[in-house]
């Protein structure tokens, strides 16, 4: 059932894909038992000269006060989900060393390397820059556009005026991820997504993309340079709609106020 899926959706064999994910709701589709059991059909059905490339963000962000724990690449939990952290524990899965925003490779997407760790976590020479160039897909699973990573790194390539400003400072830490051995300074550190669902209004109102759904499960499967061409415009004159309505979020408020914007 999974493989019919995956076939139905456009996935081929050798494709390169980018997984966001909700266990939870592919387990009452599929009545699969475990992550794995979902996970490896996925890598069988494309094989090992295709990549699957997974989130593992944990963000270990050095705290103004020290208290900061340190990112450990092989013991540091995956904070997006029990999909990216059970894969993170399957044969020949492999893992980037930034502090902050981590990934975890399977397949061709290896010659990134373990030890990728860019100085903008999600823009330049990161896993992603590598999924852009290599035709990637994203495919999200019962998750809406606000975990979908990929618009963070069109944030930094269509050059937002606020790419350069830090919006977490409330929250006692500053631009630079940590491990016990060394610091890494970061730019361009992504902010609040909670606004991302605006780009999937823009792209529905304009008969861009469609309501796609399998089995009443809600699904994206789409080329990233597809994506990025799509959104060309939401992203030159509708950019400020990335910015959350949330007055209790401090990020989205900070760059708002830099930019003399008005909540919409």
């Amino acid at each position: 059932m999974l493989e019919k899926f995956f076939r139905e959706i456009g996935l081929t064999k050798g494709v390169h894909v980018i997984i966001h994910a909700s266990f939870k709701k592919i387990h009452s589709v599929w009545r699969v038992n475990t992550p794995k059991e979902f996970l490896s059909a996925l890598m069988n059905f494309i094989g090992e000269n295709g990549s699957i490339m997974i989130p593992a963000f944990t963000y270990n962000f050095k705290k103004k006060d020290g208290t900061h724990p340190f990112f450990d690449k092989m013991n540091s939990i995956s904070q997006t989900g029990i999909l990216s952290q059970e894969f993170g524990k399957m044969p020949g899965v492999i893992r980037t060393s930034s502090q902050t925003h981590s990934f975890y490779l399977w397949g061709a997407c290896q010659e990134i390397s373990e030890f990728n760790n860019p100085k903008s976590p999600l823009g330049a020479h990161s896993p992603l820059e590598w999924l852009l160039k290599n035709d990637g897909t994203a495919l999200l699973v019962g998750t809406d556009f606000t975990s979908f990573s990929f618009i963070h790194y069109l944030e930094i390539y269509f050059n937002l005026p606020w790419v350069n400003e830090f919006c977490w400072d409330e929250n006692n830490v500053l631009p630079v991820g940590v491990t016990e051995d060394y610091e890494t300074p970061l730019v361009e550190v992504p902010g609040c997504s909670k606004g991302f669902n605006n780009i999937t209004n823009y792209l529905l109102n304009n008969r861009l993309i469609a309501i796609t759904k399998y089995n009443g499960l809600d699904y994206h499967s789409i080329r990233l340079r597809e994506f990025l061409q799509l959104t060309e415009g939401f992203f030159k004159n509708n950019f400020q709609n990335l910015l959350c309505n949330d007055t209790s979020c401090k990020c989205c408020q900070s760059r708002r106020q830099k930019l003399k914007m008005k909540v919409i």
